[in-house]
């Protein structure tokens, strides 16, 4: 049925309680406090011999908010909740419902003359992305999943006169545009979150191709690329 699942780190996260975030439709984990793995430190000491390690080192915000265990970062406690509510407000109450619409506060006949000079004349030149998101979406309403991690992507929730919809754009400013694999996972996850809550999806499409690496032909990495275009995505 879809009914959202939003998981905060807010503190050493061990054994099920890791695994239960990270099955989170959305989760963040604070900065502050917030740290996530199998076993503790004496645990870890006791199997590896490694001495002095903390929560941190183990799994703090450095690992998992950059490798795409958890989708977002916060200052603390305070700030987590408020990433949360910000979340729950574009989503349905269940899979079988529309996402709420509000009264929109940015008229939907706005001009926007800084379209004309965001994307520059000369095609190898970069641009920003988040800028060209932010000036057509309705103000102040994009809001960014996953920026830590598969960089060569940008996704995230917005609102076109306040109704809400996805936002998958390339990175033309990482890898020159280039989609690698961890950018198509990044990808891929937001295809079936959106999916899941029947909130329709704005492309940002600047692509000049694929970057792999030599781990790429070594793991299963390389599938990842493709699967966020093909059945891996249910499209």
């Amino acid at each position: 049925m879809g009914i959202p699942n939003l998981g905060a780190v807010l503190g050493p996260a061990i054994g099920l309680g890791a695994a239960r975030v990270v099955a989170c439709h959305f989760s963040v984990m604070s900065a502050d406090i917030g740290s996530l793995f199998n076993a503790g430190p004496s645990v870890v000491q006791s199997a590896t011999f490694e001495e002095g390690l903390s929560l941190t080192d183990l799994g703090g915000p450095a690992i998992h908010c950059t490798n795409g265990t958890i989708d977002n970062l916060a200052p603390n406690e305070a700030a987590c909740f408020e990433q949360l509510r910000t979340v729950l407000s574009f989503l349905p109450n269940s899979g079988t419902k529309l996402p709420p619409r509000i009264p929109p506060s940015d008229p939907p006949d706005r001009l926007c003359p800084s379209l004309r000079t965001i994307i520059p004349r000369a095609r190898n030149r970069a641009y920003n992305a988040r800028a060209l998101i932010t000036e057509v979406v309705d103000a102040a309403s994009f809001f960014e999943i996953g920026a830590l991690w598969g960089t060569t992507a940008i996704v995230g929730l917005a609102r076109l006169a306040g109704s809400p919809v996805g936002i998958v754009s390339l990175n033309c400013e990482i890898n020159a545009g280039a989609l690698d694999a961890l950018g198509s996972q990044k990808i891929t996850r937001m295809l079936k979150f959106l999916d899941v809550f029947n909130i329709p999806l704005v492309q940002f499409v600047d692509i000049p191709g694929y970057a792999y690496y030599d781990a790429d032909f070594f793991g299963d990495r390389a599938p990842r690329v493709w699967g966020c275009w093909g059945s891996d995505a249910g499209l």
